[in-house]
């Protein structure tokens, strides 16, 4: 079962949803899914405290994998971007006017291709 690190064992509630979330896609796909009112309680809970989420992860090196508990306080940090983007763009769960599923596949490039 998992845990969040003791000072935000309150965003429990969310890492059923979130927090076995390994991809950009799966969160994607996900949030796609989801009624916009959990969107919206999940984001209320989690944006006032993300300044605070990333100084507790910050102080993790980056080179090394992170504590089972910050894993998981990690990816609800990153199943904030996508509830964000329900919140603040759409309005909906949904990309307006898209059909849905749908995925969005991005690549890094260098710019010497």
């Amino acid at each position: 079962m998992q845990s969040l690190p003791p000072a935000f064992a309150d965003l429990a509630p969310f890492l059923s949803t979130w927090g076995t979330l390994e991809t950009q896609e799966q969160r994607y796909l996900a949030r796609q899914h989801m009624r916009f009112a959990e969107l919206r309680a999940f984001y209320d809970r989690m944006a006032p405290r993300i300044r605070e989420i990333l100084t507790h992860l910050d102080r993790f090196p980056v080179d090394q994998p992170l504590p089972a508990p910050e894993e998981a306080l990690y990816r609800l940090a990153l199943g904030l971007t996508e509830a964000a983007a329900a919140v603040e763009v759409y309005g909906m769960a949904e990309v307006p006017f898209v059909p849905k599923p749908h995925v969005v596949t991005t690549t890094w490039s260098d710019g010497t291709r």
